[in-house]
């Protein structure tokens, strides 16, 4: 008998874990795109006038978010790309590959949830080879939508 009973315990418990883990991944991209308007609206760049944000996820810059997740900056001023887009031209600077306009690539790197409505997001900002920063944003869900509340800079370049 305590065995069927540890038994349901633990397949509840996993089933929990489970549900949590799967509702925490669906609500990342929403997570990921209040950081990346945030970043855009509050111009991480040094430099004033940047035509486009090139927008990568994950530990490495070259890591494109879904065509899906990009479709909510269809219409979004400055232009925001994937950051298979960028490419490193003259002078170090970030630029498009195909308009060479002069850009910014903006990574949200990992996320860290401390609990169901804050997270921690590692976010680099990098405009060439010399100009970039890298910072951790608090965001919190108030309602149904995710708030940056803080940004805790840990360097610049």
């Amino acid at each position: 008998m305590k065995g069927i009973i540890g038994f349901t315990i633990l397949a509840c418990t996993l089933s929990l874990a489970s549900s949590l883990r799967v509702r925490r991944g669906a609500e990342e991209d929403n997570i990921r795109e209040a950081v990346f308007r945030y970043g855009v609206r509050h111009d991480c760049s040094q430099l004033e006038g940047r035509g486009v944000f090139f927008l990568s996820v994950g530990t490495e810059h070259d890591e494109d978010p879904s065509d899906g997740f990009m479709k909510r900056f269809v219409e979004r001023k400055p232009v925001v790309r994937k950051a298979s887009r960028a490419k490193t031209g003259s002078g170090g600077l970030i630029e498009d590959k195909e308009t060479g306009e002069l850009g910014v690539i903006l990574s949200a790197k990992t996320i860290k949830w401390v609990d169901d409505t804050h997270v921690e997001v590692e976010v680099e900002c990098y405009e060439s080879s010399s100009i970039a920063a890298s910072d951790t944003y608090l965001v919190e869900k108030r309602g149904d939508r995710w708030t940056v509340s803080k940004v805790v800079n840990h360097w610049v370049s």
